[in-house]
Parts: structure tokens; C-alpha cells; sequence
């Protein structure tokens, strides 16, 4: 590199002394010169190209080529415009990643402080000079489309020659949208800046400037720029990458380097963004409608179903005397001998309501200020850097300072709902409302403490997507899974207690297996594991996974029911104290289609959580899937055997309001599943560059698929909640040691 700059400094010597012995070679603007050749010993060549005064100019490019140059033989070229100076040394050598590249080819495009028509009218004068003679390639030409406006052109580069334009806001323009798009999947860059000169360094590396914004792509580039924050004229610059390491992996890149010279061809387009239209209002408008279905609904069940304490009958309609209500057994259920039920109402069991609040220790502490803090931190060192937010930038909605206005609002309306339902479980404690009532062991013994932990999970949902779906990271976007799981968790456990009661050991394995996940899902998406190191994760999610599962089954099958005595149930395989029981046909057990359903729980995990490691799918699916197929199959299996214990129970009202329930839930999972589909249009998983190949145009004005699927997922989880309140409801008025268990 000191052989360049002395080098450097001995052309511009013989520059300033070439008018006493030198003279000037005329060129043509605009005509490719080669086959032209130095003089060696660094003795300069001079060339000049004078422009003609009635010319539209805007701005020049110099183009240069020579197979001769190397290292120990470098080639290098000054221009003189005016006052504005620039230099290109050939092979060009750019570094990245502890590689170097050499170029025997550079074009860069003159950088004038002074833009004025006399200064674009001097003419360019031009030094050539090398250690021996060389063969070069020379061309001087004007730029087409410098001064960039609302139409859409056409650009080609290459690493050693990057090309860049200059864009000035209109006076009733404060923002512009900038989108790039390309055919080819090789790597570059988009560079936006401040208008100040010099731009690109020697070896045709950009120079960043404190305001300026960058963003590597592949096939599409987009974001948005503030006339307060850049000034009212920037430059963008189109950058190739030497390699394509910062825009794929090893695995994305077959097929990439058919093109030796990689030359990109790209199609820009900055057009301007009036803020005043209706497009930040939709997103406001589609919020504000489902937040009313939201109101809606939950009032609506609150009304009928939430008003009287433990789903009984009316406290004046209802006495405390067992004896008024007659339930005859033989023709209500199946015969006793195959069923256990509930003896006795066992109050002083429960786990209390408050107890389930230690959940909101874990979510404030566990995710959401992690979270906070992580995004907090990162915006202020790396403001700049659009690669950091895996967004859709064909659809964010950037206003109100946030980066994706319409998916904050979009991620809301979960936490909304669990929110809402909070405060209605819990209102006589906030608003000091009681009602008084008779003890009485009627109906299906109120749990809310499942309910609590369930809508827990939706806050913890909606908070953590409010809170980094304005940029979302490849580094937190783990914690989605810890949340996720917990509200599938906490709907199977909600299932569980109401034949089975409330135990502490639920909590437990709730965040025991949410936060194991987690780690792992840390593990395989963050630090990008691969080869033995990746499939020792997918090992050790299935041994998880598998081992997870055996534990509830153990415990479903195996837990003694209220009211039922030590020695009136089978032994536990664990139990070491030998228990005396009665004759065998006074010891109550477990229902058969336990085993069904068990095997099925234990065949879904087994199949979910191998996938990974037999196939491409990713460790996030295969954890979803775990814990949402396991929540499905037992719900199933629940509604399955009310039919068939409880079936004679049934009016018609009941089976109205339960088959229609359950029919929206399975027309909004299908529709979810339609969505989905569409909704994929970033991938945290993928580099930067590769997520924005997935980005798609708007479902409506500042609206798009994965907004439309929040709303609808949403939806669904509040009609499974309405479901699991009013699934029991056929029993409110049986007295609960008539209820059995399965």
C-alpha cells in the first residue's frame, strides 16, 4: 500500500510539470478507447476531454481497464475536473470477511461539490502512469439518470465498479420510498446519504456519513426516507458485493456464481410518500372494527356465562341442599364400574388464583425487558443498518415514528383480550364486587386458575409481538416460542382440571418445558448450528419432547381422584410403600380410552419431534407442533368422551350453541391455515437479503396477510376460551359427585 501511495504522489509530480514537456491526447465524451498504452517509468500520460458548452450534463463516469496491471506492477489513473480530484488504482483490491479481491477493471463516477453549469462544462483531464508499459482501456461518459426523479431506470455494477444517483425532495415532499429490484440473486447493497463528496474511496468502497442508511439484497430492497433526517438531497448508492456471504449461506448460494464477472442489473424507484392519505388511517379503521368484535364477544359471555359464581344456577333460584336435584345415574351415564367421579367437593385442594400470578414474574422478567432492552440498545448502535428488522417493507406502515404501525396494532388486539378477560375474572377483587351466595357442591367446580395462566399467555403474546414487531431480530425472536407454548400449555392444562383438579406440578411443567424450548430454539436459530453440533439439538428437542410427554401421561393416568381413597386405586408403578387395598372389586380405575389416548399423545410427539432430525424442517416448527397437536388431541378426546358419558344430558340449546361454537373454531383454523400460507413474508431464519425476497404487496391499504392473520388468530383464541367455558355448562346444575372423571 506504500508502493501506491508513493506512486499516487510521483503521477500528480509529473502532472504539475507536464505542460514543459508533455502534451495533452483529445478525447471524445462518450467513445470507449483501447489498446492505449503507458509510457512506463511513471511517466505520465495525459488525456483531456473538453465538453461542449450547449450539452445537458448532470454528471461524468470513468471507466478503466488493463490486464497488464498487478500488485507488483499497479496502474494508476487521476481525474481532474475542476476543483474535484479522484483517483483509481488498478487491480482494484477490495477486503471482506478476511478476503481480498482484485479487480483489473474500475469505474467510478466523479464526485463535484460544486454542481453549478459552469463547473459541469470544465473540461476532464485525466493521468495515466505505471512502473512499465501497459495496455489499458479508457472511456469518459456523461451519466444517464444522475438526477434521479419519479421515474423508475435502470442500473448495472459490479464490485469495482459501483454506480450511484442523486435524489432532491420537491418542496411539498417530506418523505420518499426507495425500492430496488433485481432478477439475479447475486449480492449488493444500497447505500443512501447525505449529498457530500468524496463518496466512494479508492478501492470503491463507500465512505458513510453520520446520516445514512444501508440494506444488502439480493432481489429487493426497500425502506423509507425523512427529508428531516437525511437533508434535502442524498445520494444512493448501488453496490456489488465481492461474495455472496452477506446475503446467503453456503447452502442458498448454488447456482449464484454462473456469473464470472458478477454484474447486477437493477431496477431503482424513490417515489414520493404523501402522509396525509387515507392509508395510515386503514390500519386504525380494520383495528378499531376488531377490537369491537373483541368488546362484543366478551361481553357477551360475560353476560351469560361469567355472571354467576362456578357456573351454577342463580343464587335465589338455588338452594344448599343436595336433595331437590335428582340425577338418576342409570340412565344419565354409563354404569359407575368404568367410570371414577367426583365423591366430594374438595374446596381446601385448590391452588388459589393468585398463586398462578407468579406467571407474570416470569413474563415481565423473562421476556418482555430482555426484549426491551435488546431492541433499545441495538436501535442506538445500529440505527443505520436496515438489515437488523426483518420487516415487510412492501407493506410497513411507517408512521407515528414506528417502523410497522399496522402490525403493532395488529399484535394488540391478543393482549387486549386477555387484558379484558383479566379484569372480568377478576373483577371482584378490582371493583370490590360480591355477591353473596350459599355454599353448595352443585356443577362443575369453578378453576380459574387454568383460565388466569391462559390469558396470561395471550398478554405475554400481544406484549412481546407490540414490543419487537416494530423491528423484529433474528436474536429475540426466541422468546415467541417460550410465549406461544405457554398458551397451548395452558389450554391443555385447563382441559386437565376440569375432570382432574388443580396441582402445583402443572405450573411447573408449563415453564419447565416453555423455557427448555426456548434455549433451544436460541440455540439452533441464533448461533445458526449446523452439521454434529445442530443435530445433538434436535436430539436433545426430541428427547425433551418425548420425555415431556411420558411425564403428563404418567401423571393423567396414574393421579387418584378427589374423593377416592388411597386404597380404593391402582398402585403407581413408583410407589414404594405397599398399600393395602380392598377386594378388586372395590378398587376404582382409570377408564381404557386412557391408553388411546395416551398412545396418540405419545405417536404425535414422537413423529413432531423426530422431524427435524429426518428431514429440512426447521426446530421452531417442530416445537409448535409438539405442543399444539398434543392441546388438539386431547381437547378431541375430551369432547369425545362427554359424548359418550354425558350424551343424555344434552338439550337442545346446548348442543346448538356447542356445535356452533366449535364450527367457527374449525372455519377460522382452516381459514388460518389459508393465511398462513400467504402470511410468510419475512423469515428471521434467512439473512437479511433473503427474508426481503419474501416480502409481498399490501392485502389492503397499510394492511397486510400476516395482519389479517393476527386478527384471525386472535379470534380464535378467544372463541376456544368462550368454547372452554361453556363446554361443562350442561352439568352446572348436577351435583359434582355425580360428575365422573376421564
Amino acid at each position: 500500500m506504500m508502493r501506491l501511495f508513493f506512486l499516487n504522489i510521483i503521477t500528480i509530480f509529473h502532472y504539475c510539470k507536464a505542460d514543459d514537456y508533455h502534451h495533452f491526447q483529445n478525447l471524445t465524451l462518450g467513445e470507449s478507447y483501447t489498446n492505449l498504452t503507458t509510457k512506463g517509468d511513471l511517466i505520465t500520460s495525459l488525456f483531456t476531454v473538453h465538453l461542449e458548452n450547449n450539452l445537458t450534463l448532470s454528471a461524468f463516469r470513468v471507466s478503466i481497464a488493463s490486464d497488464s496491471a498487478s500488485l507488483n506492477n499497479p496502474f494508476n489513473v487521476n481525474f481532474y475536473h475542476a476543483k474535484t480530484i479522484h483517483n483509481i488504482v488498478l487491480p482494484r483490491v477490495q477486503t471482506q470477511n478476511g478476503k481480498s479481491f482484485e479487480y483489473l477493471f474500475a469505474s467510478d463516477t466523479l464526485c463535484d461539490n460544486n454542481r453549478s453549469t459552469i463547473q459541469l462544462h470544465q473540461p476532464i483531464h485525466l493521468s495515466v502512469a505505471s512502473y512499465s508499459q501497459s495496455v489499458f482501456s479508457l472511456k469518459v461518459e456523461s451519466v444517464e439518470n444522475f438526477l434521479i426523479g419519479s421515474n423508475k431506470f435502470n442500473s448495472s455494477a459490479s464490485p469495482s465498479a459501483p454506480r450511484y444517483y442523486m435524489y432532491t425532495f420537491p418542496d411539498d415532499v417530506d418523505k420518499v420510498n426507495i425500492r430496488v429490484t433485481s432478477e439475479t440473486e447475486i449480492c449488493g447493497k444500497i447505500v443512501t446519504r447525505q449529498v457530500k463528496c468524496p463518496l466512494f474511496e479508492a478501492s470503491g468502497l463507500v465512505e458513510l456519513s453520520d446520516a445514512h442508511f444501508f440494506q444488502t439484497f439480493t432481489k429487493f430492497a426497500g425502506f423509507s426516507i425523512r427529508k428531516n433526517y437525511i437533508g434535502r438531497q442524498f445520494h444512493i448508492a448501488f453496490i456489488v458485493n465481492p461474495d455472496e456471504t452477506l446475503c446467503g449461506k453456503p447452502s442458498n448460494l448454488i447456482g449464484i456464481f454462473g456469473n464470472l464477472d458478477r454484474i447486477k442489473n437493477a431496477t431503482i424507484l424513490i417515489s414520493p410518500v404523501d402522509e396525509h392519505k387515507f392509508l395510515s388511517v386503514v390500519p386504525l379503521l380494520v383495528y378499531m372494527t376488531s377490537i369491537a368484535i373483541v368488546l362484543t364477544l366478551t361481553y357477551v359471555k360475560f353476560k351469560f356465562m361469567d355472571s354467576h359464581e362456578n357456573n351454577e344456577l342463580d343464587v335465589f333460584a338455588e338452594t344448599n341442599s343436595e336433595g331437590i336435584v335428582v340425577v338418576d345415574k342409570v340412565w344419565l351415564f354409563e354404569p359407575p364400574s368404568m367410570v371414577v367421579s367426583h365423591n366430594e367437593y374438595q374446596k381446601q385442594g385448590l391452588v388459589k388464583d393468585s398463586k398462578y400470578f407468579n406467571f407474570l414474574f416470569f413474563q415481565v422478567f423473562g421476556f418482555v425487558l430482555p426484549a426491551g432492552i435488546t431492541l433499545f440498545v441495538s436501535r442506538q448502535q445500529n440505527r443505520n443498518n436496515l438489515d437488523v428488522c426483518y420487516l415487510n417493507y412492501l407493506c410497513s406502515l411507517d408512521v407515528f415514528g414506528f417502523n410497522a404501525f399496522n402490525s403493532m396494532t395488529s399484535s394488540s388486539s391478543i393482549a387486549v383480550i386477555g387484558i379484558l378477560n383479566l379484569i372480568i375474572v377478576f373483577r371482584k377483587k378490582i371493583f370490590r364486587y360480591q355477591v353473596p351466595r350459599f355454599p353448595t357442591s352443585h356443577g362443575v367446580q369453578k378453576r380459574q386458575a387454568p383460565k388466569v395462566v391462559f390469558l396470561l399467555g395471550l398478554c405475554a403474546v400481544g406484549i412481546w409481538s407490540i414490543v419487537t414487531v416494530n423491528c423484529p431480530r433474528s436474536y429475540t425472536y426466541h422468546l415467541n416460542y417460550f410465549t406461544r407454548l405457554w398458551v397451548w400449555h395452558s389450554i391443555t392444562m385447563w382441559i386437565y382440571s376440569k375432570r382432574h383438579g388443580i396441582q402445583k406440578w402443572q405450573q411447573l411443567y408449563i415453564l419447565a418445558f416453555s423455557s427448555a424450548s426456548q434455549f433451544l430454539a436460541l440455540a439452533a436459530n441464533i448461533f445458526e448450528l449446523s452439521g454434529v453440533p445442530g443435530f445433538i439439538i434436535k436430539i436433545l428437542f426430541a428427547m425433551l419432547s418425548f420425555s415431556s410427554t411420558a411425564f403428563f401421561c404418567f401423571k393423567y393416568y396414574f393421579q387418584r381422584p378427589s374423593g377416592i381413597q388411597e386404597n380404593q386405586w391402582i398402585v403407581s408403578p413408583l410407589q414404594t410403600v405397599e398399600c393395602v387395598l380392598s377386594e378388586q372389586n372395590n378398587v376404582y380405575r382409570p377408564l381404557k380410552s386412557k391408553l388411546a389416548l395416551m398412545t396418540c399423545l405419545m405417536l404425535s410427539t414422537f413423529f413432531c419431534a423426530t422431524l427435524p432430525c429426518i428431514s429440512n424442517s426447521l426446530l421452531y416448527v417442530a416445537i409448535l407442533l409438539v405442543a399444539s397437536g398434543q392441546c388438539q388431541i386431547y381437547l378431541y378426546y375430551y369432547i369425545i368422551q362427554k359424548i359418550r358419558f354425558e350424551r343424555k344430558s344434552f338439550k337442545k340449546s346446548y348442543m346448538f350453541y356447542t356445535v356452533t361454537i366449535f364450527a367457527i373454531m374449525a372455519i377460522n383454523e382452516f381459514s388460518s391455515g389459508i393465511l398462513l400460507s400467504r402470511s410468510f413474508t419475512s423469515d428471521v431464519s434467512l439473512t437479511p437479503a433473503k427474508s426481503r425476497e419474501m416480502n409481498a404487496n399490501c392485502f389492503l391499504p397499510g394492511t397486510d396477510w400476516k395482519d389479517i392473520l393476527n386478527y384471525s388468530s386472535a379470534f380464535d383464541l378467544l372463541m376456544i376460551m368462550i368454547f372452554m367455558d361453556f363446554i361443562d355448562s350442561n352439568l352446572k346444575s348436577v351435583p359434582k359427585k355425580h360428575i365422573f372423571v376421564f
